[in-house]
């Protein structure tokens, strides 16, 4: 089942954040009925699921018997871990919060409406699941993604070691190598939502794979093939609602003006750049990949700064010192601004759901490319300025 927790993970962009106590959204109706006889310690299980709108929810049971049992609700399907915590002295194992040792190992599953089995002998990692459709999709879909995932669980493995060994190159080789995996796990899941309109995961793995970037030309013709009931349900609805958003941000429409504080308190809009070619850039202190993007963007701002050549970066920050201190530490000698609000207001408006991102407006104010990357961004104000 730890496939299927990489599954879940790789696949998903969007974080949540945890509100303990969440009311249980009407809709559908589910009952997990869980069989592991082969506990024999007192045992906690907790079932946490995943929400839309930065929420999630927790309920608690305990194995009895050899048996637990959830009830509720949920407003689609959605993804959902079942964990099973024991109290126990084992020497060796982490301490849990009883003031005893805890051990634990969970199952990461799609929830559905309708009666779900979990089975298992003991642990919960191992259980086989019936009676969710939601799950056998993901099932399926995590089959045709098996050797891709395996891949990118390599790659992330040595990431951390490039960035400790601070290895540019290994980096820059390992990025390329991610933007490989990622194309082609990006190419099955469009297909399997072109092929399959009407799964209950549909919405859930295209909201996935927009998420982050969404390409109206390829995600709305998606998002119209969808049955009509999937474009209702949370998920359908805020795709459309940030498709409406990103038809507002695509490249061959002006760019929208903002306008927020610098460092200095002093207001900056966007408007103020024209007549130069202004690259939009979002990101965060705490973002590490954004940070290994200063590098370049920085290059290409000394490349072309003397030809009409400008950067313009919003910090997602909430905390002005950390924003502060990584924008001056980076080098970043342009203009940085930030409303440090947990969502911050422009990135709303241009529909960032994850960083880095950048738009490169040109001196009209008309956008012409959006999430330049690495040497890509250098390319293209090559061919801006010179024709190439």
């Amino acid at each position: 089942m730890k496939k299927i927790l990489l599954a879940a993970w790789l696949l998903s962009m969007t974080t949540f954040f945890a509100q303990a106590g969440q009311p249980a959204p009407a809709g559908l109706p589910f009952t997990i009925q869980g069989t592991a006889p082969a506990q024999q310690s007192p045992v906690k299980v907790i079932l946490t699921i995943r929400g839309r709108s930065g929420t999630l929810r927790m309920d608690s049971t305990e194995v009895r018997q050899g048996h637990f049992v959830f009830n509720g609700t949920i407003p689609e399907p959605v993804l959902a871990t079942l964990s099973f915590i024991r109290q126990d002295q084992t020497p060796g194992a982490s301490k849990g919060p009883a003031g005893g040792h805890s051990r634990s190992d969970e199952l990461t599953l799609f929830l559905d409406k309708g009666v779900i089995t979990i089975t298992t002998t003991d642990l919960i990692g191992k259980a086989t699941v019936k009676g969710s459709a939601a799950q056998d999709a993901m099932t399926a879909l995590n089959t045709e993604l098996k050797d891709l995932i395996g891949q990118a669980t390599e790659l992330q493995k040595q990431y951390g070691g490039l960035m400790a060994a601070k290895d540019t190159e290994g980096l820059k080789k390992a990025e390329i190598r991610r933007k490989e995996i990622w194309a082609a796990m990006h190419t099955i899941k469009v297909a399997y939502v072109k092929n399959n309109p009407s799964s209950p995961i549909a919405p859930w793995v295209l909201d996935n794979f927009s998420a982050y970037y969404l390409d109206v030309a390829e995600v709305g013709p998606l998002y119209d093939h969808l049955s009509p009931g999937l474009k209702t349900t949370p998920t359908g609805k805020d795709i459309g609602d940030r498709l409406t958003t990103f038809r507002k941000t695509a490249v061959g429409q002006p760019a929208p003006d903002f306008s927020q504080p610098d460092t200095s308190g002093r207001m900056v809009s966007l408007s103020s750049y024209k007549g130069k070619y202004v690259l939009v850039d979002f990101w965060a202190s705490w973002c590490h990949i954004c940070r290994l993007e200063n590098a370049y963007v920085l290059k290409a701002y000394n490349t072309y700064k003397d030809k009409g050549f400008t950067v313009l970066t919003v910090s997602l920050d909430t905390d002005k010192a950390k924003w502060e201190e990584a924008f001056n530490k980076d080098g970043m000698i342009w203009t940085t601004i930030s409303d440090l609000k947990t969502e911050n207001e422009v990135a709303l408006q241009y529909g960032v759901a994850g960083i880095p991102k950048s738009v490169l407006v040109d001196p009209s104010g008309m956008i012409i490319a959006k999430n330049l990357r690495g040497d890509d961004l250098g390319k293209k104000l090559e061919e801006v300025f010179t024709g190439k």
